[in-house]
């Protein structure tokens, strides 16, 4: 299940900027990030898919130079949801596949996951929201909340991994005694 889910998010971290600009130049580009975050799915290797994740950032980033905006905000999300499936799939293998991989653990990694892109998708629609709604000559001036927004947001998902112990931690003590509650 675990490697399905991360190869799927593979295939829509190279199939959302292919989507957005068909150039082949771009395609291939994103052919190659989708098999470097496969690979560190399934050999296991954080750092094959912190390559394949990163060379799709800047294959989507590239594709965002020409599409209209109105097309952006759901291919970021879910860009940004196939960019943290991976990460963290190929990142709980490497972690955990040597000592075996319970399906407690699966299921709280899981549900983490989870909480985080909605999480994530939330305050993605808070900042655009009233960035949409606002008057033209107004968007000017809040174009830095928005950005100081993006970059707290940007933050917060850097400083996950250094929470990393404490959770892990409180998901294998949970996952131990088989309680629900941490």
């Amino acid at each position: 299940m675990r490697r399905a889910l991360g190869l799927v998010a593979a295939a829509v971290l190279g199939g959302v900027p292919s989507l957005l600009w068909p150039e082949w130049h771009l395609v291939a580009a994103c052919v190659a990030a989708a098999s470097a975050a496969a690979g560190g799915i399934m050999l296991p290797s954080l750092s094959l898919a912190l390559v394949g994740a990163i060379l799709a950032i800047f294959a989507f980033a590239v594709a965002l130079l020409t599409v209209p905006a109105g097309n952006a905000l759901p291919a970021a999300l879910l860009m940004g949801a196939a960019v943290l499936a991976v990460l963290e799939l190929s990142a709980l293998e490497e972690r955990a596949g040597r000592a075996g991989l319970g399906p407690g653990l699966l299921r709280a990694t899981l549900a983490r996951l989870g909480a985080t892109i909605s999480l994530a998708a939330a305050c993605t629609f808070l900042l655009a929201v009233p960035a949409a709604l606002l008057p033209l000559r107004w968007s000017g001036q809040f174009r830095p909340l928005v950005a100081l927004g993006g970059a707290l947001m940007a933050f917060a998902a850097a400083a996950g991994p250094f929470l990393q112990p404490y959770t892990m931690r409180r998901t294998r003590k949970t996952v131990g005694t088989g309680s629900s509650a941490g």
